[in-house]
């Protein structure tokens, strides 16, 4: 017989979910014969007893063991074999889990009448896979090869995957074009990975900022790094800094091979206390983020969480005066201020994905929320901020203008869709080399307005109102919804009649963030990323486009804007994707169909056996493995719908006296309520706590119910969601502004989106939901649909959590369903 730790464990990976009971439970097949199985260590003596207990533990083997002996026991066949299956998943093939193992092997060789037939079927397609992510890395194909290859994660097939995804990590040259691609698929990983123990060893033994300041097993070259912050986040300082390191040597047109620039220490404390006391002696106040120390080359920073703002001002903080570090290193020289700080703040836009990858030359939002705000004030101080030029900094309310004026400069495109003010910048800048006697205004106008020679530009006046109309139009754009994908979509096709691919490249992408999943915006991505020799990106999208297909109910709709239908795009992108790696290409689609094929004929003989349960549960495993399609996305909700078969577990989130399945930031701001509740402390500083367990699937729905249980005068609470790098989503309450969709950021919360008008008294409850379906989120108030928006897929993935903010919160009936 074939050991189902090398069939079922195929499920390791895959999401587990409470199901509603099927409608038909099956009889045992007339052809099995029953076997005695040996009490489970866990035992349950009712069912419903079990389904709780795997509720609050999904991922412990024997509780899932137990309760598939309580299904059999209650002679719920279909139930009973889910749960032995799952049980299998959940001993990620520990060996120590033979004996557990082996009782499973018995309950669904008893009950299973197709035996491992699919997962056989399974594991050939994986095999499959592991083939094209082969003929992918062989092409130097790299993230497609790492997509692939992290497909059988938690699989049989997990060891050799991982062998061949430690060859990719092993070349630096496949490491830098990861880095590059801008693509959400891991960057770094290999032999070099730590165990969950060991980072946990790390993070306790230098916890203290006594300890961090003497260990420097985080340094990268040019950079010392010290904090208390723990491992990963010390990790992704390095692995982001190294990054900015090589795009501001190009800014600045330092040789990246240039002269030997002195190591820089970075300080990050884990919180205001820890950098208060270090630097200020405990007498400062928590208004400055951060600060660069040139007589020493240090900076140092903490976080921001700690005193109300989010991850991402600690990130904006550091990439600011690393700008400022590697600016003073290089120049030596004084400049206007406008060009220093100008630049520091170009860097805060710079974009950190989840995988480490840093994009910079994007939108400082707080900058340009700022500048529109003075624009509509009437305040102007434009000349005092161009002829700033003395020792130190402005006042703080140029940086705005500074930061518009150096993104105005390095963005703006003619009607060629030519950069054309960037050459006069940097001649601009290597005047101030020499130091000489000069007027800083004259100087500006030289090189901003004369020497381009735009026409009908031919004074200050209009290159200012020029300026000012080109920032407006950046709002719109930035700030506007789905609808400004149209007009990035047309420009990145003028660029690419310009012949200019770079820029259309950043603008596609800028389109796809607007209105994920565009298969217009793909299409244009994957060519222009062709015609910049992008090979890897461009292989990416095009099997981006073929799954999009793949979603589409009709070959025969045409898809939107794109003067073509399903099938002619879905035939195109095989064409395309073949002049890349012909073999890629073809099983990509055959082999997936195929696949495909096997899934929906094996989950309607279950059906027809009275297993629809099973039928689920290998619709998802499809799902998870050959990406997404309408005919099994289809399948599963009939199974749901007509058989209320639902293979994924409504999940308890656990509350124990120690909070251990739960991360807070500031453990002093939450504690154990009553029963499975959570409280906040009232607090100066959001207080916010994450659920250990992420969800592992991008189908899933995060619920809970929240109580304003303190007084406040200004309460601020909700739940956040896809929470990777200290970064997410957040939809609760605000006063005067009620239900928005928010980001918890700088000094304020910044809404993205009003919901509901609604107004909160102590002692009143909220119940929020957020349902996410591939790269959608719906959110829902007391059971009621009032939002539903698009976001990247990679903007969904990550913890969900709780904030609260100058307010006691209880929260309650906590779920999470994947």
């Amino acid at each position: 017989m074939k050991s189902l730790f090398l069939g079922v464990s195929l499920f390791a990976a895959l999401p587990l979910v409470q199901s509603a009971a099927p409608a038909a439970e099956a009889s045992a097949p007339a052809a099995s014969t029953s076997v005695a199985v040996a009490a489970p260590t866990v035992h349950f003596d009712a069912l419903e007893d079990a389904l709780a207990a795997v509720r609050r533990d999904p991922s412990d083997p024997e509780v899932q063991a137990a309760a598939a002996h309580a299904a059999k026991e209650a002679e719920q066949k279909d139930r009973a074999l889910f749960h032995a299956r799952l049980a299998v998943i959940a001993t990620k093939g520990d060996r120590s889990f033979k004996k557990l193992v082996s009782e499973m092997e018995t309950i669904v060789t008893e009950l299973d009448p197709f035996g491992l037939e699919g997962d056989e079927a399974f594991n050939e397609y994986l095999r499959q896979l592991l083939v094209m992510g082969d003929a992918a890395r062989n092409r130097k194909l790299w993230a497609n090869a790492v997509d692939l290859y992290s497909r059988a994660e938690g699989t049989p097939l997990d060891e050799e995957a991982q062998k061949s995804l430690d060859k990719i990590y092993s070349k630096a040259e496949a490491g830098e074009a990861l880095m590059k691609s801008g693509l959400d698929v891991p960057v770094v990983g290999g032999k070099n990975r730590k165990s969950a123990k060991w980072i946990a060893d790390f993070d306790e033994k230098y916890s203290e900022w006594d300890k961090a300041l003497k260990n420097k097993a985080l340094d990268v070259k040019g950079y010392k790094i010290r904090t208390n912050m723990g491992y990963e986040v010390g990790q992704q300082i390095g692995f982001a800094l190294t990054q900015i390191n090589l795009y501001l040597r190009t800014l600045y047109r330092h040789k990246e091979s240039g002269q030997k620039l002195r190591d820089c220490e970075i300080n990050v404390y884990k919180s205001f206390q820890d950098f208060n006391e270090a630097e200020y002696d405990g007498k400062n106040t928590p208004n400055i983020g951060g600060f660069f120390m040139p007589g020493e080359n240090r900076i140092s920073t903490y976080d921001q969480r700690t005193v109300g703002r989010s991850m991402d001002d600690l990130w904006e903080t550091l990439f600011h005066e690393v700008s400022h570090q590697f600016s003073q290193d290089v120049s030596k020289t004084l400049q206007p201020v406008w060009v220093e700080e100008g630049i520091a703040c170009f860097m805060e836009g710079t974009v950190l994905l989840p995988n480490g990858a840093v994009i910079p030359n994007q939108i400082a939002e707080s900058r340009l929320e700022a500048l529109i705000s003075m624009f509509d004030s009437g305040y102007d101080p434009i000349r005092d901020v161009i002829t700033y030029y003395a020792p130190g900094s402005y006042s703080g309310a140029f940086y705005p203008w500074g930061w518009g004026l150096v993104y105005f400069i390095r963005n703006y495109e003619n009607e060629n869709s030519e950069r054309i003010y960037i050459e006069y910048f940097d001649e601009f800048v290597g005047e101030y080399k020499g130091e000489a006697q000069h007027d800083v205004w004259e100087r500006f106008v030289e090189y901003f307005v004369e020497k381009p020679g735009v026409e009908g530009i031919d004074n200050f006046q209009a290159w200012y109102q020029q300026w000012r109309s080109w920032i407006r139009e950046l709002n719109d754009l930035h700030f506007g919804g789905p609808e400004q994908a149209d007009k990035l979509i047309e420009k990145a096709r003028k660029q690419v009649a310009n012949g200019k691919h770079d820029y259309a490249v950043e603008t596609y992408v800028w389109a796809l963030r607007k209105r994920p999943g565009d298969p217009v915006a793909m299409l244009g991505l994957a060519e222009a990323c062709l015609e910049t020799e992008r090979e890897d990106t461009a292989m990416y999208y095009f099997r981006e486009l073929l799954e999009w297909c793949g979603m589409q109910s009709s070959d025969d709709a045409a898809v939107p804007n794109a003067g073509m239908k399903v099938s002619e795009l879905r035939t195109f992108a095989r064409d395309e994707m073949g002049k890349l790696n012909r073999s890629l290409a073809e099983d990509m689609v055959d082999k997936t169909r195929a696949f495909e094929d096997q899934v929906m004929e094996l989950a309607g003989r279950y059906v027809a056996e009275g297993l629809p349960l099973a039928a689920a549960l290998f619709v998802q495993r499809g799902q998870a493995l050959a990406g997404r399609s309408h005919r099994l996305s289809d399948m599963a909700a009939k199974l749901r719908g007509e058989h209320q078969a639902d293979p994924r577990i409504e999940r308890t989130l656990v509350v124990d006296d120690d909070l251990s399945r739960w991360e807070a930031f500031d453990a002093r701001l939450w504690r154990k309520g009553a029963g499975e509740t959570l409280v906040s402390k009232p607090s100066q500083a959001a207080a916010i706590i994450s659920y250990l367990d992420a969800p592992s699937s991008q189908s899933y729905r995060f619920e809970a119910t929240l109580s304003l249980t303190g007084e406040s005068n200004f309460p601020v609470f909700g739940m956040f969601y896809g929470e990777r790098v200290g970064r997410s989503r957040q939809i609760g309450y605000i006063p005067f502004e009620g239900l928005c969709e928010f980001r918890l950021k700088g000094e304020e919360p910044q809404i993205s989106e009003e919901i509901r008008q609604v107004f909160i008294t102590a002692g009143e409850k909220l119940q929020i939901a957020i349902q996410v379906e591939g790269n959608q989120v719906e959110y829902f108030i007391d059971g009621e649909s009032v939002l539903t928006k698009s976001y990247p897929d990679s903007d969904l993935k990550g913890r969900v959590g709780f904030f609260a903010w100058n307010t006691e919160i209880t929260v309650s009936d906590m779920k999470l369903t994947y």
